[in-house]
This record gives structure tokens, sequence and C-alpha cells, in this order.
């Protein structure tokens, strides 16, 4: 996948400038940014859903467009972004992706529905095919997307807040099942607001405010200079472990790290990992 020079957005207004990016096979990478960044910008061009103002894009071999959509993509939404209410089951959600083999009648084979449960059951679902979808947990309905992507057998993810509204439990199960995708040699893209859980445990983080303005591994792209040129406002990072951790400057942890305090000034604050488990 190769974005080479790219300015895109919707009609004339351009929302990413100048944006190059390259992604391997076989690579997880979660895009992160503020709000209006451009991130999920890039999966709609990633999959011909926004407008290409200048430069080039390639996805598997091809340059998608609004009439013809790469294949072999598979296009996870926001969750809100659904109606939930809409009265299908959840075998009926994987079965009517793009590319269904039912996708143009009103009935599945024996064969399709045996194939759409064999791919539920994979992913932690069996026996939930004949659910309603406003019936399931947040991680339930992600991994729903999920097998609807994977029984076409998308070789190309790509993913928008797949953690975002889902408890901790969730999202850790969220990533081990993308972790275990990327290894069997799919290509995992994902934006993400949560740089602590979601972006500091992935092998590469791009990060964009209207273009990319770094890219790389965690710990060398979550650092402060980087973080104030991408929100805009000064960040503190620390090391938990191995680990890297942001904190927002303002936020009163911060303030009392900063202060170098005795313990009596950490009572009523959050413990760090109280914290990175929001």
């Amino acid at each position: 996948m190769l974005v080479t020079g790219a300015s895109a957005g919707y009609g004339r207004r351009a929302v990413l400038h100048g944006l190059d990016l390259r992604i391997q096979a076989g690579e997880l990478v979660g895009l992160v940014g503020p709000s209006g960044a451009g991130k999920t910008t890039v999966l709609r061009l990633l999959t011909g859903r926004a407008d290409l103002l200048v430069g080039q894009v390639e996805v598997l071999g091809h340059r998608p467009s609004p009439r013809r959509p790469p294949p072999q993509v598979g296009y996870v939404p926001q969750l809100d972004q659904v109606d939930w209410d809409f009265p299908l089951t959840v075998e009926q959600v994987v079965l009517l992706g793009n590319g269904a083999w039912g996708a143009r009648r009103p009935w599945f084979s024996r064969r399709e529905r045996a194939a759409a449960r064999a791919v539920l059951d994979r992913l932690g679902m069996a026996g939930l095919a004949a659910r309603s979808i406003r019936a399931l947990s947040g991680g339930q309905r992600q991994r729903m997307f999920l097998a609807r992507a994977l029984l076409h057998d998308r070789r190309l993810l790509l993913l928008d807040e797949p953690t975002s509204g889902v408890d901790v439990a969730t999202r850790r199960e969220v990533l081990g099942v993308l972790d275990e995708l990327r290894a069997e040699g799919r290509t995992v893209v994902l934006t993400t607001h949560d740089l602590n859980q979601v972006a500091a445990l992935l092998p590469r983080v791009v990060c964009l405010s209207d273009t990319v303005t770094a890219d790389g591994p965690p710990a060398e792209v979550l650092t402060p200079a980087v973080l104030e040129r991408t929100y805009g406002a000064p960040m503190r990072v620390l090391w938990d472990g191995s680990r890297v951790v942001v904190i927002d400057e303002l936020s009163p942890i911060a303030a009392v790290i900063a202060s170098g305090p005795d313990p009596a000034e950490l009572d009523g604050l959050p413990a760090l990992d109280g914290l990175l488990a929001r």
C-alpha cells in the first residue's frame, strides 16, 4: 500500500495535505491524531470513499475509486455510525458485507451460512449467529464486523476506532485478535484516539495532523515534541517499564509528578495503573 504526495478530502475541501505513507503486507499500524486530523479520511481514501485531489494512491495493486473499490479490502466502521436498531441478525450482517456471496439476492445457501458460522466460531461468537445485532456487546459488535471481513478473506483490514467505547478486557481482546490476523499475513490499519492502551501497544504508529507528523515505533514516535506538533498542546511522556505513557500536561497527575510530591499529596489522585485503564 502506497500513498504519495496525496491531498484528499471531500469535493474541493482538502482534509489531508502532502500525505506520504507506505505500509507493507503483514503490518499492524495505528493512526493517531486529534479530532479532524484526517484519520478516518485516510481509511476512506484507501477504499475510494474520499476524493483524491493531488498525488497517487495504490492499494493491493489497484487505484481505489468510488466505482472501483480495491478488492480484498475489509472496512470496519466506527460503532456509533451503525444503526443498531435495524432488524438484522449477526449472520445476516456477516453475509451482507461488500462483495458477499448473497449481496444480490435475498437468500443464502447452506454452504454460505456454514462458512459464516465457521468464521464467527473462530472469533469466539459460536451460537450468536441468530442473535439480533442490537443485543450484542461492544466487543461482540467489533468481532461481528471482523467476521464479515474475514469471511471473504480480505488481505487488508481497515478499522475505524475499533476499541472506542469498550471496556479494558474487550479492548485487549480486540487487539489480540488483530495481532493474530497480522501474524497470519494480513495487513491491519486502525485509527485510535487512545495513546496509552492502544497506540503504545502497536508495533508501528503514524501521527497525523492534516499530514504525517511522525511515523515509527511508539517509543520513537510518542515524544513530547512530536505530540505537541501533532495535537497542538504540551504533553508529558513517562516510561512504565518498557512502555511509553502519555499524560496531558494539564492533568492533575502531571502537575503532581512535575512537583515531586510527598506521598500525602497523591491522595485523591488516580493511580497510574488506574489512569492507563481508562
